[in-house]
């Protein structure tokens, strides 16, 4: 890990306890570390960015910043203007939580990856259980850093990609993974303000049912291996797929 050099963020906040133990395992192995994470908890806001209102940075200390925006502003403001040169690779996390299937669409972890990607730097997103102890995160942490390793080892893609990683309690080997889909209960619950005024919590709790695919996250956790999802950032659908649609519109098109 010589001479690299790492940009860490994150969804929860600057003080969350993830952070410590990626600076201090990538530090050992001689990386210039950088963070650059919300002043607050911002989960769950996607890849939400801030244009229109300013960002305040405050130096927490050396080479870590706190950013009053989310954490796709925290990935931007890094790479473009706090980092002195383009960080190698970035680190989002180590979420309090596992982002599994579709969470990623949701997670503020995963899309401070993806801004990197956009950004044109390789990134990866990390969670873990939540809750997780000191003892877990600190052997997190020198996972994470040997899956850097190997990752800035591969040969370069066209474009730079994002991994989503999710590390259980006594991990065994890294699994490589496809997103499955994680099930929520839809939920809109109706309170009550002091004037009878309504309002609203969206969302309901976590299905104990999933769906899966082969090789999925789902079943690598299960068997306590590490899941590793790569992530494409391109939106269109499996070549097999286009090709049927297109077919569909080819034949409307000669009636």
């Amino acid at each position: 890990m010589q001479q690299k050099t790492i940009l860490i963020t994150n969804d929860d906040g600057i003080h969350a306890s993830g952070i410590a133990p990626l600076v201090e395992a990538f530090t050992a192995f001689g990386a210039d570390v950088w963070v650059v994470a919300p002043d607050r908890e911002r989960s769950a806001v996607s890849n939400a960015i801030t244009l229109r209102e300013p960002l305040r940075l405050h130096e927490v200390a050396p080479h870590q910043f706190s950013c009053s925006g989310t954490p796709v502003d925290c990935s931007y403001m890094g790479i473009v203007h706090v980092v002195p040169r383009r960080p190698d690779l970035v680190i989002s996390g180590m979420n309090n939580g596992y982002n599994l299937g579709t969470d990623v669409f949701y997670s503020g972890t995963v899309a401070a990856a993806m801004e990197a990607s956009l950004r044109g730097v390789t990134a990866l997103a990390v969670s873990t259980i939540r809750g997780a102890s000191t003892e877990h995160l600190r052997t997190a942490s020198q996972i994470v850093v040997r899956l850097a390793r190997m990752i800035l080892s591969w040969p370069p893609t066209r474009h730079p990609w994002v991994y989503n990683c999710n590390i259980p309690p006594d991990p065994g080997r890294v699994e490589l993974t496809s997103p499955g889909i994680r099930h929520y209960h839809d939920e809109v619950m109706v309170r009550y303000d002091p004037k009878g005024e309504p309002y609203y919590w969206i969302g309901g709790p976590i299905s104990p049912d999933h769906g899966n695919l082969e090789g999925g996250e789902f079943t690598a956790l299960d068997a306590g291996n590490i899941s590793l999802s790569p992530l494409c950032l391109s939106f269109l659908p499996p070549q097999d797929e286009w090709q049927r649609v297109q077919d569909a519109l080819e034949r409307q098109g000669d009636t």
